[in-house]
């Protein structure tokens, strides 16, 4: 039994003592620790080797070409030995007793996947993020739920036997990805506490003041999504799951981050076009209906009216700009 944890690594060396302490005092004993440097040209690797010097028993690094997170993490699952695991960000931390009570609640329940909550720690600010959207986790629940991987223990075989990887040389990997490997648990369950803390850095891709073309990865991740589904022969059954995604991660999330920027209102004008040509019936999907009053305002809003929300998105871009900096 017992956790993989696989960390990927890039230039994090401003991050990475605090994350790397928070893996070697975890309560979880039989724990292994996967370190991937994904071609780091800072002080990342010098840290690494300090903490595996102390840890030689916990610690397996391994030093790589620049390729990206998801190819690291894809190397990261084949070098596991532990039955479970998991997946950290370097420039994240946990709590210490986070893979012993994942680990236990799976043993308990005989559980595939595992979920918690997190906080979110953008500058000073920490938002709480619940792991699901409701409190009743099965897989179609596990499916819409934000599709970070590191809220989660997986079994490891889940990955393997399904030939489930990361989608590799694009962002939003995790959308394109995570929502497949529920397809294959017999059990899921849940842990109600935020055991994670994600850490928002100010100049992620996410964040960014100007325009990144990465951000229109999210039209292919999606799409790589749905054709898995298709592929797999269970677009029909999760019909109305991949829809609110679309409603979710595509109308309202992307839509959002392509609002701020000139160079974003086509591909707003596109996610609609998506949305009238693949899910016309969108507002009676069965998650969506039963969101808050608030989410419906904004999905109808970016649906209904885009030149307003252009505008006003403009108008704050300056705003925006300046809480980044």
């Amino acid at each position: 039994m017992s956790v993989s944890v696989i960390v990927p690594v890039f230039n994090s060396e401003k991050y990475l003592s605090k994350c790397l302490d928070s893996l070697v005092n975890q309560t979880l004993k039989d724990l292994e620790v996967i370190i991937i440097n994904d071609g780091s040209t800072d002080n990342s690797q010098s840290i690494i080797d300090h903490c595996k010097k102390k840890h030689p028993n916990l610690i397996k690094s391994i030093k790589t070409q620049n390729r990206g997170q998801a190819a690291a993490r894809n190397l990261g699952i084949e070098m596991a030995t532990k039955e479970f695991i998991g997946f950290v960000d370097s420039d994240d931390w946990i709590d210490y007793n986070m893979f012993k009570e994942m680990h236990d609640n799976a043993i308990k329940h005989d559980s595939d996947i595992v979920v918690c909550d997190m906080f979110k720690l953008f500058g000073n600010r920490y938002t709480y993020m619940k792991g699901i959207f409701n409190s009743e986790i099965n897989k179609k629940e596990y499916m819409i739920a934000p599709a970070g991987p590191c809220n989660k223990i997986y079994k490891r075989d889940i990955f393997l036997k399904n030939k489930i990887k990361f989608l590799e040389n694009r962002i939003y990997e995790d959308l394109a990805t995570i929502p497949l490997v529920g397809l294959y648990a017999k059990q899921l369950t849940y842990v109600n506490k935020p055991l994670y803390m994600y850490v928002q850095r100010k100049n992620s891709t996410m964040n960014q003041t100007k325009y990144n073309k990465k951000l229109e990865d999210i039209f292919y991740a999606i799409e790589h999504l749905e054709e898995e589904l298709k592929r797999r022969g269970v677009y029909n059954k999760y019909f109305q799951e991949i829809e609110f995604i679309n409603i979710n991660d595509l109308m309202i999330k992307a839509s959002e981050r392509f609002s701020f920027f000139d160079e974003g209102k086509m591909n707003i004008a596109k996610i609609k076009n998506i949305m009238i040509s693949k899910y016309p019936n969108w507002k009676k999907n069965k998650y969506y209906v039963r969101m808050p009053v608030k989410y419906k305002l904004e999905a109808n809003l970016y649906f209904s009216d885009l030149t307003i929300i252009y505008k006003v998105m403009q108008k704050t871009k300056g705003l925006y700009i300046k809480f980044l900096k």
